[in-house]
C-alpha cells in the first residue's frame, strides 16, 4: 500500500513538475484519488472483518432457544401483559394492574364482590410507594 501510494504521489509531482495541469484536471484528481489512506483503509478491513464475526455467531445462534426459565418468564410476562390490556378495555388501569398484581401472586379475583374490591384497592391506593423529594444544593 505504502509503494503504491509512493507511486500514485511521485507520478502527480512529475506531472504537475514537467506540464501545465489546469486545476480540475481528471487526471490529477485521479491520481489524487487513487491514494489509499492507510488508516481508513485499516477501519474499514477491522469492520469487514467484525461483521463477518458477528454474521457467522447470529447465523450459527439463530436456531438457540431461550433456556426453560427464560421462556417461561418471557411467556409469564406476555401473559401479564395480554391480562392488563384486556382488562384495561373495561376497568380503570389500577384495577388492571391490581387483577395483575392478584394473578402473580396466584390470588383468584373472579369472585370478587364490589365491596372487597373496593377495599383492595383503599388498600393498593395507600400502599403506594412513596416519592422521594430531591433536596435542593
Amino acid at each position: 500500500m505504502n509503494t503504491m501510494n509512493a507511486m500514485y504521489k511521485y507520478a502527480e509531482q512529475t506531472i504537475k513538475e514537467n506540464a501545465e495541469v489546469p486545476e480540475n484536471d481528471e487526471i490529477m484528481a485521479f491520481l489524487q484519488q487513487s491514494v489509499v489512506d492507510e488508516d481508513e483503509y485499516l477501519r474499514y478491513r477491522i469492520s469487514e472483518h467484525f461483521n463477518m464475526v458477528m454474521k457467522s455467531l447470529f447465523d450459527h445462534h439463530k436456531t438457540d432457544k431461550l433456556p426453560p426459565e427464560q421462556s417461561d418468564m418471557l411467556a409469564d410476562m406476555k401473559e401479564h401483559v395480554q391480562t392488563y390490556l384486556d382488562v384495561r378495555k373495561d376497568e380503570t388501569a389500577n384495577k388492571a394492574k391490581a387483577i395483575v398484581l392478584c394473578k402473580q401472586l396466584g390470588l383468584n379475583t373472579a369472585k370478587l364482590t364490589d365491596e372487597e374490591w373496593r377495599v383492595l384497592m383503599k388498600v393498593l391506593d395507600s400502599s403506594a410507594p412513596v416519592r422521594r423529594v430531591k433536596k435542593r444544593k
